[in-house]
Order: structure tokens, then C-alpha cells, then sequence
């Protein structure tokens, strides 16, 4: 199986990755799973 990791600047773009781009890819053996950027204080 594949991983991809895709990196995310916000929340909403991690709920897109895990509900709509994860199960898609996964039908194609693609394990994809977001990682969201922190900015530093």
C-alpha cells in the first residue's frame, strides 16, 4: 500500500482529507492521511 502524507495549513482541509480524499484514495490501495502545519508563537 501507498502512504501519502498531505500537509494542511487548517482544519478544514484536515476533515476534507479524512472524509472525502482518504476513503476515495483508498480504494485505489493510497493510505492518505493529513498533517496539519502548526505556525509558531
Amino acid at each position: 500500500m501507498i502512504r501519502v502524507c498531505i500537509v494542511c495549513v487548517g482544519q478544514t482541509e484536515v476533515e476534507f482529507v479524512k472524509s472525502c480524499l482518504a476513503p476515495y484514495l483508498r480504494q485505489s490501495q493510497v493510505l492518505a492521511f493529513p498533517s496539519l502545519l502548526q505556525s509558531p508563537s
